[in-house]
């Protein structure tokens, strides 16, 4: 069983890159693996990828400059899957896999099409915070359709595994202006009729830091605020066309709009009956719809 550990590479991660490398190469230990990277002006990166190089094969594709991140993603998810490897497994540069993820993924993985998991939450300086990202966010054991993921998202690019035959070539063209380029792949498999199981377990140590788009629970500012609600909104653009997500961009519009009617003190206000445990990715944007009476978004996204 051929298993590509894929991440995306960039010279402001470099502070991270000691810390990623070592656990890779744990992670690694005992599997036929190899370590595939979508490198997005990382200096030097031959160098930079010796240590993962000592234990196991490295290849690399160089993202020409003016992508996106959510190109360098698409260009990640591609040369993972022409490797000929059997599963891809996900983390992001800023975290750190967890020495079991490669076993905990591929017991999830004999029961579904793509696995995710858990996440140890962690600070900028890799100390943990005693929580896990999953902690009452009500995350289910499996995911049949797309639904489970139409108003908020938990299957990002560090906790996630998916058999690389089962993606469809559709679903390797990330487009550009997507910010969740995460939550773009992963609807796009469950619209194709993949279907998803939880491992067991924490998969990744999920770094908070200022560089964070999402971090974790609600947005602490209004700009945090309209910057989620503007992924939103681009998530909901490019799924338009399809039933499911019909609509839900003009709701997007809304709360937008709403928001910056609004001054940073009053949403402060509003932010602060939120609470710090407002679930997965984006969950926390519905709950402060609801405060606003931004319906329906606030109705979607509040069950």
């Amino acid at each position: 069983m051929k298993i590509a550990i894929c991440a995306a590479l960039y010279e402001a991660g470099r502070p991270f890159l000691a810390e990623f490398s070592q656990a890779v190469r744990v992670a690694a230990a005992g599997h036929d693996a190899i370590f595939v990277a979508a490198v997005d002006g990382l200096e030097n990166s031959r160098d930079a990828l010796a240590d993962i190089a000592k234990d196991i094969d490295v290849v690399t594709v160089d993202v020409p400059v003016g992508h996106t991140p959510a190109g360098v993603r698409g260009a990640m998810l591609t040369a993972g899957q022409s490797t000929g490897a059997d599963i891809l497994v996900f983390i992001d540069m800023d975290d750190v896999i967890a020495p079991r993820a490669l076993d905990r993924h591929l017991v999830a993985l004999a029961w579904a099409d793509f696995s995710y998991g858990d996440l140890d939450l962690i600070d900028a300086s890799g100390q943990s915070l005693g929580r896990c990202f999953f902690d009452d966010a009500d995350v289910p054991d499996r995911v049949d359709d797309v639904t489970a993921v139409c108003d908020r998202n938990f299957l990002g690019f560090s906790n996630t595994a998916v058999w690389a035959d089962r993606i469809a070539p559709v679903a390797l063209i990330v487009p550009e202006d997507v910010i969740a380029a995460d939550w773009w792949f992963f609807t796009m498999l469950l619209l194709g009729g993949l279907r998803g199981k939880k491992a067991a377990g924490a998969i990744a140590s999920y770094r908070l830091h200022d560089a964070n788009i999402l971090g974790a629970g609600a947005p602490g500012t209004k700009s945090q605020a309209i910057a989620q609600s503007e992924a939103m909104l681009r998530h909901y653009r490019a799924f338009s066309a399809h039933p499911a997500l019909a609509g839900r961009a003009d709701d997007a519009e809304q709360v937008i709009a709403r928001l910056r009617s609004l001054n940073p003190q009053e949403i402060s206000a509003h932010l602060g009956t939120c609470g710090d445990d407002s679930g997965a990715w984006f969950e926390g944007i519905g709950r402060l719809a609801q405060r606003l009476d931004t319906a329906p978004l606030a109705d979607a996204v509040g069950q």
